[in-house]
């Protein structure tokens, strides 16, 4: 299974929940912040990694919501494999009349 198995049902569950954590790791690192807690205090250093992985997994919720096609999100039909080959080979082949120099 992979996020992109997940409804839309489960998707927004999930976000709200992620987004409540994310809230309040928000809110408490503003008030360590207040109360001055020391840059390398190990807390604080703790509740920011927790706040940044929180963040990242609410970003990558949110893209997975994303209809495919739209931001962050790549669409692919079925027709689209064939034609994966003869696109990298055009990437990657010279184009006609540039010297092919080893470098």
């Amino acid at each position: 299974m992979t996020g992109d198995d997940l409804t839309p049902e489960q998707l927004a569950w999930f976000k709200a929940i992620v987004g409540r954590h994310l809230r309040f790791y928000g809110k408490v690192r503003t008030r360590m912040e207040r109360r001055r807690f020391r840059g390398d205090e190990p807390l604080y250093l703790a509740l920011c990694r927790a706040f940044d992985a929180v963040h990242a997994l609410n970003v990558n919720l949110h893209y997975l919501s994303c209809e495919p096609g739209r931001v962050g999100r790549v669409k692919l039909e079925l027709k689209d494999h064939r034609r994966v080959p003869q696109i990298l080979s055009s990437l990657i082949a010279p184009s006609p009349g540039s010297s092919s120099a080893a470098v």
